[in-house]
């Protein structure tokens, strides 16, 4: 499976959510500007079913995995910082 990347908001707002079996909607989180979502597929070899949608026109940048690991393998501030901020939204979600 082919590793995806993460998205930085840069402009507007995004919902993060899932529906539940039960087929209710389940809100992870609300993005905004400079905040990064999609992290989890980096780390992950189970696709993930969370959904995200623009509350506010939203402008993205996205970063694919390759990139990404290259900098964590030059740098071990950035890759701490990253695994911390990842760790953070985790518990935010439970």
């Amino acid at each position: 499976m082919k590793r995806q990347g993460l998205h930085i908001l840069l402009q507007g707002v995004i919902k993060l959510s899932f529906v539940s079996s039960a087929g209710a909607e389940k809100i992870l989180g609300i993005v905004l500007p400079v905040q990064s979502f999609g992290e989890e597929v980096l780390f992950s070899k189970v696709p993930q079913r969370v959904c995200s949608q623009a509350l506010k026109a939203a402008h993205l940048l996205y970063v694919p995995s390759e990139p990404v690991f290259e900098a964590f393998s030059q740098s071990r501030t950035l890759r701490n910082s990253m695994f911390s901020t990842f760790a953070q939204k985790i518990c935010g979600v439970l």
